[in-house]
This record gives C-alpha cells, structure tokens and sequence, in this order.
C-alpha cells in the first residue's frame, strides 16, 4: 500500500500530482498549523514575465490550526483579481473552455460562498485530482503524528515552488507565454495547455520515481 501523507494545497503543483498518480491511497494531513506565505493559500500559474503568484489573504496567518484559518472581509476582491488573472494567462489556451466550467467556475464559486480555506481547499482537491485522472481514495488524518511503516511524509515536500523528492523529474510541455519552459506550476497550467494528455505527461515524469519514507 502505498499511502503519502501531503499537506493540502489551494491548487496542487504539477510535481505533486506526478507523484500522487503512482500512490494507492493518499491521506491529507488535518491537523498541522498554517503556515504563512506556503502552497496552502498560493499557486503558481503562467504569465508573459515568468511564474506569477495568485494567493488568498488570510486573518491570523500563524500559529493558528489550518482548519480554523479564514479568508479576509475583502475575499470578493481576491476572487474577481483571480478570474482576472486565470483570463489574461489561459484565455487563449487549448482548452482553456473545456476546464472553465469544469474547474475554475466551481472554484471561483466556493471561494464566494465560504470565507474558510480549508473548507474551500478540501472541496477542489478531488476536481484536481479528477481532472488528471488520480482515481485513489483520499483520507484525512484524525490526529498529527508520525508516519507510520506503511506511510510516507510529504507534509513538507512541496514548499512553495520547490519539489524535494528524488526522481520528479520536469518535462517540458507547450506553454502559453515565453520562449523558456517555466517550472514549479500548479496543475491549472498543464491542463489549460495540455488537457488529456497531462495524465501522460505526470507519469513520464515520474518515470524514475520511486517511493521512499522521507
């Protein structure tokens, strides 16, 4: 049984999911605090000038329970500068209309009728995981400990913009702007110009990955 244990992101990047497609069972860490300026608030997508932060302001960003964080009083403004910036990056892209209504809308959606992120981010991580077709059961942690044997620790594999796990390995796949391949993105961007073939691309990428207890 191969079962990580991950911190749960606004948008998962791309290294994650490349990893999360070999796993059998994925568990979600409940009960960690939130930690300020992470991928639990933020997201990378493309932009005509590289990597381009999208992020949600938050009230009380440390020391506080993920669970109990909330989104600050202006979060209307934060979600019309999100669909803003989603428009201006992927407007153009292959299949930027096959995934609006089926990931960006809904997102866009939630995030209007909740101020809680970890309700907000708990709701889109299965349309993540469904639109690169990850199909394994995900769990949450009913306590903070240790992984066990049969578990392995990605609470802090993916911070920020950095994957620490051995054998991800980047592909390089059409993007919207630039003549550089940009890494270190969230899903959004692999799907937007990708669409179907990102399965392919995640499983490529972790070709020479193999689990290991970190």
């Amino acid at each position: 049984m191969l079962q990580p244990i991950i911190t749960l992101p606004l948008v998962p990047p791309i290294a994650m999911l490349a990893a999360l497609a070999h796993a059998d069972s994925i568990m979600v860490e409940a009960y960690d605090r939130y930690q300020d300026q992470s991928l639990r608030n933020r997201c990378y997508l493309a932009h005509d000038k590289g990597a381009q932060l999208v992020s949600f302001s938050v009230q009380h960003p440390t020391k506080v329970p993920y669970q109990e964080i909330l989104l600050v009083d202006d979060g209307k403004a934060q979600i019309q500068k999100l669909e803003q910036t989603i428009q201006t990056a992927y407007g153009k892209a292959v299949y930027y209309e096959h995934y609006w209504p089926s990931l960006i809308a809904p997102w866009i959606k939630k995030a209007k009728s909740t101020n809680s992120l970890w309700e907000l981010n708990t709701y889109m991580l299965p349309l993540w995981l469904k639109a690169v077709k990850i199909a394994a059961p995900v769990y949450y942690t009913e306590n903070y400990s240790e992984a066990t044997d049969n578990q392995w620790d990605w609470r802090n594999s993916f911070a920020k913009r950095k994957c620490d796990l051995a054998g991800i390995e980047p592909i390089v796949y059409h993007q919207t702007f630039g003549n550089e391949f940009e890494q270190g993105l969230s899903v959004i961007d692999i799907l937007m110009n990708e669409g179907p073939n990102s399965r392919a691309i995640l499983h490529q990428m972790a070709k020479n990955f193999a689990f290991q207890q970190s």
